[in-house]
């Protein structure tokens, strides 16, 4: 007995055949290095959003009753750097000026990281020491209580 194809069938037969010609379209680009930015492949295979250049390694650790970020960005300093909470999300980027040869060249990046929990944006804190940027973010206690919204 045969399955019935469902509206999900012919989409995962669309999607398949977008990424065959994506694929076929960049083969050969080696985006982790494109000094432009644009859209590839993150150094974890994943694919993403560049805005120029490399972007640092990101590692997120879950303590228990905090989040700690650890960003590798040597050459930048804490004037150059941006460290923002949006509900959830942590926006992190950096800009520095870097002669590569006769040219001046600026290089940015921005990360941004889906947190898994709430977090306290009034205690976290962003400290660089020789080139790694650790950003710690306190958890927020789950509310147990549901939240009374009036209505008018």
């Amino acid at each position: 007995m045969s399955r019935r194809p469902t509206p999900f069938d012919e989409l995962a037969r669309v999607l398949e055949q977008l990424g065959r010609e994506l694929e076929a379209r960049l083969e050969g680009l080696d985006w982790n290095t494109n000094e432009r930015g644009g859209f590839g492949w993150g150094p974890d295979g994943r694919p993403g959003f560049s805005i120029a250049g490399d972007e640092p390694p990101l590692d997120l650790a879950d303590d228990g009753d905090r989040f700690v970020v650890t960003l590798d960005v040597p050459g930048y300093e804490a004037s150059t750097l941006s460290v923002r909470l949006l509900e959830d999300t942590l926006l992190v980027s950096g800009r520095r000026n870097r002669p590569p040869s006769n040219n001046r060249r600026r290089e940015t990046f921005k990360r941004r990281v889906l947190l898994p929990e709430r977090v306290d944006t009034e205690t976290a804190q962003a400290t660089l020491n020789n080139g790694v940027l650790s950003i710690i973010l306190e958890k927020l206690e789950p509310s147990d209580r549901p939240t009374q919204i009036d209505v008018t």
